[in-house]
C-alpha cells in the first residue's frame, strides 16, 4: 500500500425515490460517507441489511445517482466524468455481484459472457485472442477452459461466482467491488472464493473494496474495515482494531 489514495471517496450521499402509502418521499440510503482505498489493500464495508453499504459500492461506478460528493480514482472525479471517460473507469473499476446466477445471461455460454466487456470495449485482436484471454480468465479463477462453452444453468453456486469474477477481472482492473460476493454461497464454498480473492489481490496487485454483512468474513479479507450505520460510517480501523477493541457501540 502507499499512502496516495487510488479510491477517495468524499461525502458520498445518496438517495432513493420510494412510494409509501401512495405518496412519493425520498429515502437517504448514503450520508455523508467519507473513505480512501489504498493500492493493494482491502477495506471491508460492513453493516447489516438496509444500512446503505451496497448502495456505496453502486454508488461509486454509478450504478446509483449519487445525491451528493465526489469520488476521485487516480485524482479524476467519477461523478463528473463523461461518457466517453466513465465507460473508460469502469474498465478499472469493476463489481462482483451477490447473486452470481441472476447477474449472468442465461442465454449466454459462460465464454461469451466474460467475453462480454472486451466485446465492448475492443479488447481483443482477433477471435483468437478473444478465447485465449477468456480462458486465461477461468484459469485465473481455478476453472477449466472447457467451461466457457457450458452455461449459467450447468454450474454450481460456487462456479458460477468464480464466472463473475472472471468476468471482472478480464480487463485487467485497479479496483474490484465484491458485493457481498460469498454470502449467497454454503460456509465451505465461501471459504475457497475468499481465498481466490486473496490469491488475486497479490497475482495482479488488485485493490478491493469488499462489502458484507458478516464481520467474520471481513475480519478474513481485510486489512481496514469501515462499519456502517443508518446509511453513515461510524467506525474506521485496522481489521485486528475492530474485532478486538472496537469502540463505537454498534460496531460491539
Amino acid at each position: 500500500m502507499t499512502d496516495t489514495p487510488l479510491l477517495d471517496v468524499r461525502g458520498l450521499s445518496t438517495d432513493y425515490t420510494v412510494k409509501r402509502q401512495g405518496k412519493t418521499v425520498r429515502v437517504q440510503a448514503v450520508k455523508d460517507v467519507s473513505f480512501t482505498l489504498g493500492k493493494r489493500e482491502v477495506l471491508g464495508i460492513v453493516g447489516e441489511s438496509g444500512c446503505g453499504k451496497t448502495s456505496v459500492g453502486r454508488s461509486i461506478v454509478r450504478l446509483a445517482k449519487p445525491h451528493q460528493g465526489a469520488v476521485l480514482f487516480g485524482g479524476q472525479d467519477i461523478f463528473t466524468a463523461g461518457r466517453e471517460d466513465l465507460k473508460k473507469l469502469r474498465l478499472k473499476i469493476r463489481m462482483v455481484f451477490q447473486d452470481p446466477f441472476a447477474s449472468l445471461n442465461p442465454r449466454r455460454s459462460i465464454g461469451e459472457s466474460i467475453a462480454e466487456t472486451g466485446d465492448i470495449h475492443g479488447l481483443f485482436k482477433d477471435r483468437a485472442d478473444r478465447l485465449r484471454q477468456v480462458q486465461q480468465a477461468l484459469a485465473n479463477v481455478g476453472l477449466d477452459g472447457s467451461f466457457a462453452s457450458r452455461y449459467p444453468h450447468e454450474l454450481s453456486g460456487g462456479q458460477r461466482q468464480r464466472v463473475g469474477i472472471a468476468r471482472a477481472i478480464l480487463p485487467a482492473p485497479d479496483v474490484v467491488i465484491a458485493d457481498e460476493a460469498v454470502s449467497a454461497l454454503d460456509v465451505s464454498v465461501q471459504a475457497q472464493v475468499l481465498n481466490l480473492l486473496a490469491d488475486l489481490r497479490e497475482s495482479m496487485g488488485l485493490s478491493m473494496l469488499f462489502i458484507s454483512h458478516d464481520l467474520g468474513v471481513v475480519g478474513q479479507i481485510s486489512d481496514r474495515v469501515a462499519v456502517m450505520y443508518m446509511g453513515r460510517i461510524v467506525e474506521t480501523a485496522p481489521t485486528r482494531d475492530i474485532v478486538e477493541r472496537p469502540i463505537h457501540p454498534y460496531t460491539r
